[in-house]
């Protein structure tokens, strides 16, 4: 039986690291809008952000055309906070 090298062992699970670090930044990257926030020209509906209130709910900031509308989703269904806020 050969001995366990723990270098070989260390150094590919970092390659492993750094390969999957990339995948998920190339994904990040094509997937367009990133996470939130990016606005491109002719776009006419986004999420601009999004909060965490509890384990069931989360307020998010919803852009239309220029327009902003602050929603309470989870729970039972959603209200709508505020809406008409100027972007």
């Amino acid at each position: 039986m050969t001995s366990i090298d723990f270098t070989q062992i260390a150094l590919a699970f970092g390659g492993l690291l750094i390969l999957l670090a990339l995948f998920w930044y190339g994904m990040r990257a094509l997937s367009g809008s990133g996470r939130f926030g990016r606005w491109r020209p002719g776009q006419r509906i986004g999420v601009m952000e999004m909060a965490q209130v509890d384990g069931s709910r989360r307020l998010v900031l919803v852009r239309r055309d220029d327009v902003e509308h602050l929603l309470l989703l989870g729970g039972d269904g959603g209200l709508v906070v505020e809406s008409g806020i100027p972007a």
